[in-house]
């Protein structure tokens, strides 16, 4: 989105002013009627124009500068799967220390066997 907003900017000195206006998802009802017709990948509407891109629109650097340059690092986030509190409470008994959380953990744990490494309900 920066690619075009930059295209546009170069086109200013053109016009008298320029503006750029952010339209909420739910406010746009012409985008959200495309956008299912796309996702549906329905029979388009008569008078309606289809111009499919296969690339950008706009040329693009091959890489673009910025004032803070990105650290070479990843982030690997682990949540650890619903389950598993269940099942070690099913097998060893183990509880989170929040009682609150622990006692969910009880009730609940009666709608589910262990077999295996698997949960089933």
């Amino acid at each position: 989105m920066d690619a075009y907003c930059a295209e546009v900017r170069k086109l200013e000195k053109h016009f008298q002013g320029l503006e750029f206006h952010h339209v909420v998802h739910d406010l746009n009802v012409a985008a959200d009627v495309l956008a299912k017709l796309g996702s549906d990948r329905a029979q388009v509407l008569a008078g309606v124009f289809v111009q499919e891109r296969n690339v950008p629109s706009i040329k693009q650097a091959a890489s673009t500068p910025t004032d803070t340059p990105m650290p070479n690092v990843q982030v690997l986030v682990v949540n650890p799967a619903w389950t598993q509190v269940f099942i070690d409470y099913l097998w060893d008994h183990k509880l989170p220390n929040d009682k609150v959380e622990a006692e969910q953990i009880t009730c609940r744990s009666k709608n589910y066997v262990v077999v295996g490494d698997r949960l089933y309900r």
